[in-house]
C-alpha cells in the first residue's frame, strides 16, 4: 500500500460557465490553479455527461482518481487524487457543507457575482484545506489511540439530557462534547445548517469540551458567564471521566482498527501505538493503511444506496508488514490491522473477540 499523504487537489467551478472559483491542494508542488486546458476537459466531461442523462460522480486513471459533484446547479467541486483511500464524493459533499457553514448556501445557490463570490470564498480556505489533510496525523475517522466512549445508562443519559438543553439554551440544535484527544463523546442528531454559523468551542475542564453551531445570538460572554456555569457546572465530576476513557480492551495483536455502525452512520476506530517490531508496520503508518484497506473495501460492501453483503464474511489481505482483515455484516463493518503472517484459521474467532470488546452488553 503506498504511502500515506499523496497528492490531492479540490477544484471549484462556477456550474453554468467552468470558470474556477478555487483552487487547493495538498501533496506535490504548491499551485494557485491548475491549467486551465485541463480546467475545461474536466467540465466539459461532466457537462457533457450530464447533457446525456449520465451522472458521472467518478473515474480513475493508473496515475489519479477523480470525483465530480454538482450541487443546486450552480456548483461543480472536482477531485483529483493521487493515492487510495476512502471515497472522494465524501471530500467533496464535505467541502461544500463548510462553504454553506460560512457562507450560506443562498450565496452559494445561485451564483449572482462570480467575482464577489471568489473572494468572499478566501473565508471558507482554512476549514476547506483542513479537510484535506489527515488530522492529527493519524488521517480519516478521528483515528488515534483507542478510546472508549461513553456506554449506555444514567452517566451517559445525563450527559445527553445536559447538551440538548444547553444547545437549545444557545438557540441551535447542532451541539457535541468532546472528549480526550477531540473525540466526539456525545452529539445532538446530525444534521446541516443551510445559514452562515459560528463554531463556538468552550473548554469546560481540561481534556474536555463542547461544540456548538450557532447563530449570532446569544453573545458569546452570556455563553461563557451563564449558560456555561448553569448547565455544565453541576456534572464537573462526570465531565472529568471524559477527559481520559480507558482503552479498548482489545486482544493483543490488533495494531489498528475501524468499525463502522452503518445502520446508524456511527464509527469506532483507533490506532495501537505499540507493537514497533521490525517487520511490523510501525504506528505512524497505521491510519494510512486502514484508510487504504477502507478503500479496497467499502466499494464492494458499503455501497450508496443500502447495498453491501448480503450476509457475514470475512477477508483478508496479507502483506509483508501487515494484514489486513475485513468482518462484513448487514448492519456493520469492522477492519482491523493485524502483524504480518497472523495465521489465517484464527482471523475470524479474532474479529469477533474485538467486536465483542467494542460492543460490550
Amino acid at each position: 500500500m503506498p504511502e500515506e499523504g499523496g497528492a490531492l487537489c479540490l477544484l471549484c467551478l462556477a456550474a453554468g460557465s467552468g470558470l474556477p472559483l478555487f483552487c487547493r491542494t495538498r501533496g506535490g508542488p504548491p499551485r494557485p490553479q491548475l491549467p486551465f486546458s485541463l480546467i475545461g476537459s474536466l467540465h466539459a466531461v461532466h457537462v457533457f455527461g450530464a447533457g446525456a442523462g449520465v451522472a458521472l460522480r467518478g473515474a480513475a486513471t493508473p496515475t489519479t482518481r477523480l470525483a465530480w459533484g454538482g450541487y443546486g446547479q450552480s456548483i461543480t467541486l472536482i477531485a483529483l487524487s493521487s493515492a487510495p483511500g476512502p471515497a472522494l464524493s465524501r471530500l467533496l459533499d464535505s467541502a461544500f457543507s463548510a462553504m454553506v457553514l460560512v457562507l450560506g448556501l443562498d450565496e452559494l445557490v445561485p451564483i449572482r457575482n462570480v467575482e464577489r463570490l471568489k473572494r468572499e470564498l478566501r473565508s471558507c480556505f482554512g476549514l476547506i484545506d483542513a479537510l484535506l489533510v489527515p488530522g492529527g496525523g493519524w488521517g480519516g475517522w478521528g483515528l488515534g489511540p483507542p478510546s472508549r466512549p461513553l456506554p449506555p445508562g444514567p452517566p451517559r443519559d445525563l450527559l445527553q439530557e445536559r447538551l440538548e438543553r444547553f444547545a437549545g439554551a444557545a438557540q441551535t440544535g447542532l451541539g457535541c462534547l468532546l472528549g480526550g484527544r477531540g473525540r466526539v463523546v456525545l452529539a445532538t442528531p446530525h444534521c446541516s445548517p443551510t445559514v452562515p454559523h459560528r463554531l463556538l468551542l468552550l473548554e469546560l475542564v481540561p481534556g474536555v469540551g463542547v461544540a456548538l453551531l450557532c447563530g449570532p445570538l446569544p453573545p458569546l460572554q452570556l455563553i461563557c458567564t451563564q449558560l456555561v456555569p448553569r448547565f455544565w457546572g453541576p456534572v464537573l465530576e462526570q465531565l472529568r471521566g471524559c477527559a481520559h476513557p480507558p482503552p479498548e480492551p482489545l486482544p493483543p495483536g490488533v495494531l489498528a482498527y475501524l468499525l463502522i455502525h452503518r445502520q446508524h452512520g456511527r464509527t469506532q476506530s483507533g490506532v495501537v501505538t505499540g507493537g514497533a517490531q521490525d517487520g511490523v508496520l510501525p504506528p505512524q503508518r497505521r491510519g494510512a493503511a486502514l484508510r487504504h484497506l477502507y478503500a479496497l473495501v467499502a466499494p464492494q460492501y458499503c455501497a450508496e444506496g443500502g447495498g453491501g453483503a448480503p450476509g457475514a464474511g470475512l477477508c483478508y489481505a496479507a502483506l509483508p508488514t501487515h494484514t489486513g482483515c475485513a468482518l462484513l455484516r448487514p448492519d456493520l463493518l469492522l477492519l482491523l490491522l493485524l502483524p504480518p503472517r497472523a495465521p489465517r484459521p484464527r482471523l475470524r474467532p479474532l474479529a469477533l473477540r474485538v467486536l465483542r470488546a467494542l460492543r460490550p452488553p
